[in-house]
């Protein structure tokens, strides 16, 4: 779609120059006088019109298919489509846990993904049920911890 583009406005604006050199009076008599013709002034207007709608249509392809290329690799953040399905419904990419297509907006099936266990390198000082009790005394010790364990970590480094 972009080389389409391309082409067109190099044509059109080709047709441009032989529009706007088109003649647009004629000689008349002996002594060589010329006169304006509207049939030749008609004829050129419509070259102009052509030409520069030419050259927009293939700005316009231009454009288009360099943004759609950029929304193409916007589609997977890592440029890869390992995280992403075809819809069954519209064969659009959708995330692998999704449940509802953002394309066509019908429901599908999440498929179950793997994710690797990471081991906390800093072992929590306090009781990870209370703060899904909603402990809010419990998670500021927690918060108070993480801070103490960074601050002595940036001072043996």
């Amino acid at each position: 779609m972009r080389a389409i583009g391309y082409v067109l406005m190099g044509v059109g604006a080709f047709w441009l120059l032989y529009a706007f050199n088109l003649e647009t009076s004629v000689v008349v008599g002996f002594r060589g006088d010329r006169v304006q013709n509207l049939a030749l002034m008609e004829r050129r207007q419509t070259h102009l019109i052509l030409a520069i709608v030419t050259v927009v249509v293939g700005v316009l392809l231009a454009a288009l298919s360099a943004m759609q290329q950029s929304w193409q690799r916007t589609d997977a953040p890592d440029g890869g489509m390992d995280d992403y399905r075809p819809c069954p419904h519209c064969a659009e990419p959708i995330r692998l846990e999704a449940t509802l297509c953002r394309h066509c907006r019908s429901p599908v099936e999440a498929v179950a993904v793997e994710e690797a266990e990471v081991e906390p390198s800093i072992e929590p000082d306090f009781d990870p049920n209370a703060i899904a009790e909603g402990s809010y005394r419990e998670l500021a010790r927690a918060v108070e911890g993480a801070e103490r364990n960074a601050k002595a970590k940036s001072t043996q480094n």
